[in-house]
């Protein structure tokens, strides 16, 4: 058992939906063979009714950021359906290594998922069960060799931004699974530099349960590795 567990926050909640501001190491959802603690568990400590509660978006262990939970089954049917038809825009925050040549860009590639090794490898072309992958990022910020992104996912896969920047040569810092260890080494992160920062409700039908979500924002100051790009503004 860990010394400090830790800790959720929650950032918005109604009748209908929670917002909680996931930190570094803890689980989206129950994993019988992992057994951290994880969003919805904790949530069954603070509320009577939690039981039937499900999380809509889902972060890495090791990413942290915002991540929405659904309260009763009209609205998981809803932010189920407004998260497949892109009406949830899920904006993150990473740091990487190096520059890039183009301050934004869209890299397009294909995963293929590597389940013997927990990971996922990228290819240029089109290979079999590979499935294509989009990632838009805009350079916030660049300093000693880093660079401060916005991205957001046009597509959403396992480790999706994670591997394709790596895979483009500027991986994420602190990442063990696909960064440099050097790099991780010297700045001293031992964690993925990806948090979950913004999101943004939109095109949502007047006859939803969620309407007055409707150009709604919410986002997290607490960015754990925002300390090694200190002139951001959050």
């Amino acid at each position: 058992m860990k010394d400090k567990l830790p800790m959720i926050k929650i950032i918005f909640e109604d009748e209908n939906i929670i917002i909680v501001d996931k930190p570094i190491g803890m689980l989206s959802h129950p994993d019988e063979k992992l057994k951290e603690i994880d969003i919805l568990t904790e949530l069954k400590t603070k509320k009577f009714d939690a039981s039937h509660y499900a999380v809509i978006n889902r972060l890495d262990f090791n990413t942290s950021g915002l991540v929405i939970v659904g309260k009763n089954t009209s609205a998981i049917k809803e932010l189920n359906k407004a998260s497949i038809e892109r009406k949830i825009q899920k904006t993150y925050l990473c740091g990487v290594t190096g520059y890039f040549f183009s301050p934004s860009d869209t890299l397009v590639a294909y995963l293929l998922k590597d389940s013997t090794q927990s990971k996922v490898r990228i290819s240029e072309t089109e290979i079999a069960n590979s499935q294509k992958i989009m990632t838009k990022y805009t350079v916030l910020q660049e300093l000693n060799n880093m660079s401060l992104l916005e991205v957001e996912l046009l597509t959403g896969k396992t480790h999706q931004i994670r591997a394709h920047l790596s895979h483009a040569g500027h991986p994420l810092l602190g990442d063990p699974l696909y960064g440099f260890p050097s790099v991780n080494k010297k700045i001293g992160l031992k964690t993925q530099a990806l948090c979950a920062f913004r999101l943004h409700f939109h095109s949502i039908e007047e006859s939803s349960v969620l309407y007055y979500l409707n150009n709604r924002d919410f986002k997290t100051t607490n960015i754990p590795f925002i300390h090694l790009f200190p002139n951001f503004k959050k």
